[in-house]
């Protein structure tokens, strides 16, 4: 862990190096002059490398997880949504009936209050046919 901590404390000195280093200047700051990393090991420590790795499947599985409780709940609101649609779409119909039949009944309703004052135009002028009751 010793090593790992000395590594990035070489990386931060090479970075703040290369901030300070005047990008004018042919002395610019080198990979070379990096500070060498002591007993930085070569390959990763097979217990930090176990750490990782079951760290790593512990961070996916938790992702698995969001992503699966994400797709339930889009699943959710998608059934939701169309059922939402469905009654909206029923209401309208249902509306539109309502309106046609409503309109359907006042064109009858002129058409007979129309009939009705032709009749009694007719009787008051004398057609006596014409007063009696429909």
């Amino acid at each position: 862990m010793k090593a790992l901590l000395a590594g990035a404390a070489a990386a931060l000195l090479f970075g703040a190096q290369c901030a300070a280093a005047d990008l004018s200047d042919e002395r610019a700051v080198s990979i070379t002059e990096l500070p060498p990393a002591v007993g930085l090991p070569s390959e990763p420590v097979g217990e930090v490398e176990g750490a990782d790795q079951a760290l790593n499947r512990a961070i996916s599985d938790l992702n698995a997880a969001a992503q699966a409780r994400e797709e339930a709940a889009k699943a959710r609101y998608e059934a939701g949504l169309a059922a939402y649609e469905a009654q909206q779409k029923a209401y309208r119909e249902a509306t539109a009936a309502a309106e046609a039949e409503a309109e359907r009944r006042r064109a009858q309703y002129e058409a007979d209050r129309a009939a009705w004052q032709a009749q009694v135009a007719r009787c008051r002028a004398g057609d006596r046919s014409a007063c009696a009751q429909p």
